[in-house]
């Protein structure tokens, strides 16, 4: 299998037209991608307690690349 997980930290206010082509406007906001799509939002206090747990994000990555799902 050839999945790959590229996860990419984006300063906002540096880069304020990349956070409006996603609506973001909670910190932090994770955003899955799945086959150029995206396939998962997290955001606010839900995505700092998933990106300060290992376990926690490997085990929602493991969810969307295994399931098929997608938002």
């Amino acid at each position: 299998m050839g999945d790959k997980i590229k996860i990419v930290k984006i300063d906002t206010d540096k880069y304020p037209k990349i956070a409006s082509r996603y609506a973001i406007q909670a910190l932090p906001t994770l955003l899955v991608f799945r086959d150029g799509k995206q396939a998962d939002r997290i955001e606010g206090n839900d995505a700092g307690r998933i990106l300060m747990n290992g376990q926690l994000l490997a085990d929602r990555l493991q969810y969307l690349l295994f399931s098929g799902s997608s938002t």
